[in-house]
Formats: C-alpha cells, sequence, structure tokens
C-alpha cells in the first residue's frame, strides 16, 4: 500500500497504526489521518513493514508492507 505524504516527512514524524483489519497514518502534529480506513482481509499485524520511498514523480509516499492471515 502507497500512501502520499509531505515532502518533509520522516519516519519520526508519523503515526502507523496497523490493526487486523484496520490501517490509520498522520502526522504526530496533526489531528487529521492521511489514511484510516478498513481493510479487506485481515492482516498479520507483527508483520507490517514501512518506509518511506519516492514514487516514479519524485512525491515522497509511505509503502506500508502487510502480510495477508492465512
Amino acid at each position: 500500500m502507497n500512501v502520499p505524504i509531505p515532502d518533509d516527512t520522516s519516519t519520526k514524524m508519523l503515526m502507523v497504526d496497523v490493526q487486523k483489519q484496520h490501517v490509520k497514518v498522520k502526522l504526530r502534529s496533526s489531528s487529521e489521518y492521511i489514511i484510516d480506513g478498513d481493510l479487506y482481509a485481515p492482516v498479520k499485524k507483527s508483520e507490517t513493514i514501512y518506509i518511506i520511498d519516492s514514487d516514479s514523480q519524485g512525491k515522497k509516499q509511505l509503502q506500508l508492507s502487510l502480510t495477508k492471515k492465512d
């Protein structure tokens, strides 16, 4: 899952909350969520990995790697 984020964002500035079937992402300095929604299938919360990268146009994005539960 790729989530667009402001260009000056670092991982320490983000709050990422992944639950069994829900994900929330927000800047710690904001009360508004960048993403707050249900997932279509349960995921293994302990296997979630995320990094900050750039898309093909050079815009920053949060890449979330989610593993589906069996």
